[in-house]
């Protein structure tokens, strides 16, 4: 986290995530595993102010640290909750537009955050047409399987953005009727690159349609 910009991510894998964006601009519930330094928790406070927004963490230390690291107070539209990233998928009534996964331990991805089970919970528990966004530890020997296992879960329905800097990739996948650009969205995320902290989704956004036309050609 940058002290001086507490809403700059500054993490390459960050940013990709954030191409959801381009997918749907202005989602109105967003739910994500893992807070870490609470990077992605911040900016989509800060650039969504419409979107209700939960984080689960599962290291009660790591929520303790949320003042040093800037991240937003308890709100009716912003909280955090201690617990299992995957007990909450598969027991939480709610239906979010986007789920955010970037849920890891000293070992890597723990294996509950990246089993069958869950992401079929992930594609249940996503309202119509919501997103699924995935971190992917590029060092991982299984990135390519869980990838794999999304790609069958969600019928084929993802891409796979590279990041700059590292191995991770970022799974972004939909459920519904699949990963489309249309006109309507494309003019609704323009005015969010005019916020000095999201000046880096152009260079983002033609990384996915790169993505998108790779995809297509199979």
């Amino acid at each position: 986290m940058s002290v001086a910009n507490p809403l700059k991510l500054s993490i390459d894998y960050t940013k990709a995530m954030m191409g959801f964006l381009f997918f749907n601009p202005a989602p109105c519930v967003i739910e994500m595993i893992g807070l870490g330094g609470g990077s992605l928790a911040k900016f989509c406070h800060h650039v969504l102010p419409g979107a209700d927004i939960t984080v689960v963490e599962l290291d009660a230390d790591v929520i303790a640290l949320r003042d040093h690291f800037s991240i937003p107070a308890e709100s009716e539209r912003f909280r955090i909750l201690c617990g299992d990233g995957a007990t909450h998928v598969h027991a939480s009534p709610s239906r979010p537009d986007v789920l955010l996964v970037d849920g890891f331990d000293a070992r890597g991805q723990p294996p509950q955050l990246c089993s069958p089970e869950f992401y079929r919970h992930c594609f249940e528990r996503l309202a119509p047409d919501g997103l699924l966004v995935v971190n992917l530890w590029g060092d991982d020997p299984g990135h390519f399987r869980h990838a794999a296992l999304v790609k069958d879960i969600f019928s084929g329905k993802l891409i796979l953005v590279p990041s700059i800097g590292s191995a991770n990739q970022t799974v972004i996948a939909r459920k519904g009727s699949g990963l489309i650009l249309t006109k309507t969205q494309m003019e609704e995320v323009i005015p969010l690159f005019r916020q000095s902290c999201a000046r880096f989704l152009p260079a983002v956004g033609k990384r996915i349609f790169r993505q998108l036309k790779i995809a297509r050609k199979h």
